[in-house]
């Protein structure tokens, strides 16, 4: 974050930083000013003047890119959901997905773990809520066991869902042990096919 090219040199971009934690100021890169206080203290002639920097003139292409991304996220939705109609043996894993979004509350916390599965449910589940769906990072290591249980730990409230495959779920089996220990919320859903989906994906390549 802060670095060129996405953002001036450091000589070049003057910093200031107003956070509450006086612990994280500076980390991410030096600073020029920094203070302690809560922004919404921060003098309104300091909004002013950032105001005066022609954002107002950037905003409405910004919006316009918006809108024509929105429609093409919906022409892309309904291709998508057009292949759920089909009905078919063996069946299309991304009915799993589309039953989940019927069956689990719209706020439920769902993280999806690596494998096609819930590589493909990442499309077909549409989030009603901000930040209901977690893709942890190291999700190609398989590692979506421990964040499953985690947001559930988080959220004791609400029914937590981890999605994933046979495969991916057999690096962190044990974290079923952890759930049920500590009584979490979370239901694991594997999708089974007895095989390493993506490694039989780049087999069959040409």
């Amino acid at each position: 974050m802060g670095k060129a090219p996405y953002w001036r040199l450091p000589a070049q971009q003057p910093l200031i930083q107003v956070d509450i934690d006086e612990e994280v100021l500076g980390c991410n890169r030096p600073v020029d000013l920094a203070g302690i206080e809560r922004c919404q203290s921060v003098p309104p002639s300091t909004d002013r003047k950032a105001s005066n920097h022609g954002i107002g003139d950037r905003i409405k292409p910004r919006q316009e890119r918006v809108a024509k991304l929105s429609e093409q996220r919906d022409k892309d939705r309904a291709k998508l959901d057009e292949k759920l109609k089909d009905q078919s043996t063996p069946m299309n894993t991304a009915h799993v997905a589309r039953v989940c979004q019927e069956v689990f509350e719209d706020d439920a916390v769902i993280v999806f773990d690596g494998g096609n599965t819930p590589s493909g449910a990442i499309f077909t589940i549409r989030s009603a809520c901000p930040i209901p769906a977690l893709n942890p990072p190291f999700r190609n290591a398989r590692g979506g066991c421990g964040p499953g249980a985690g947001a559930a730990a988080a959220r004791p409230d609400k029914t937590g869902l981890l999605h994933h495959r046979d495969g991916a779920f057999g690096f962190h089996p044990q974290e079923v042990e952890t759930a049920v220990r500590n009584n979490l919320k979370v239901i694991f859903l594997v999708c089974c096919d007895k095989q390493w989906g993506m490694v039989k994906i780049n087999q069959q390549l040409p």
